[in-house]
């Protein structure tokens, strides 16, 4: 009877990490890998290409959620201006087979959805390639965007710099929408894994 005991508190206590996986870090395992590889197709050296991805992914995650399926895609780009020159660029080189649409919400805004196999990777690039864009156009300092400009390329001057390049990734995502605090605390939890699946 007391073995039977033991081994009760033993699966209780071991069960729930076998029952539940914990959703973001699946999430980064099904997409990390493959995104980076696309994000750098844009000319990006490594390591920006890296960092860039680390919080897009997570922010694709947040605006789309884990429920919807990956091949639609609504990350909460209004159409429109600096988003329509980013999804257009990223379209022509990510995502040949998807489909463009448009979705609006309740308030009357409009925002663009792409449609088609992996979508959601395609969104994440986009995500990507518009905080580059939000650091070169928006409030940032010319000091900053200097750097920006120099190290995105060059993962030598990246690495160098690699405290002010991740915080200017870091306000940019903030720029995009809310929870930026959150997908930071992410990135900076999953920082591991993301390292390890690189290797």
């Amino acid at each position: 009877m007391k073995i039977f005991k033991i081994l009760l508190v033993v699966a209780m206590v071991i069960s729930p990490s076998l029952c539940f996986s914990d959703p973001v870090e699946e999430h980064i395992k099904k997409s990390y890998v493959k995104l980076v590889s696309e994000v750098f197709k844009h000319k990006y050296g490594p390591a920006a290409a890296i960092d860039l991805a680390k919080f897009a992914i997570l922010r694709q995650m947040v605006e789309d959620g884990l429920g919807r399926s990956p091949n639609i895609s609504i990350v909460g780009m209004s159409v429109g201006g600096r988003n329509e020159r980013v999804i257009k660029l990223v379209l022509e080189c990510n995502g040949q087979d998807i489909n463009l649409g448009k979705v609006a919400n309740p308030e009357g805004g409009q925002f663009y959805a792409l449609y088609g196999n992996d979508a959601y990777i395609v969104s994440a690039v986009g995500i990507a390639v518009l905080y580059d864009r939000i650091i070169n156009e928006c409030n940032f300092k010319d000091g900053e965007r200097i750097v920006w400009e120099r190290c995105k390329y060059d993962s030598t001057d990246y690495l160098i710099n690699s405290k002010i390049c991740f915080s200017l990734i870091k306000r940019a995502n903030n720029m995009y929408g809310p929870k930026g605090d959150y997908i930071y605390r992410q990135v900076i939890k999953y920082e591991r894994l993301f390292t390890e699946l690189l290797k």
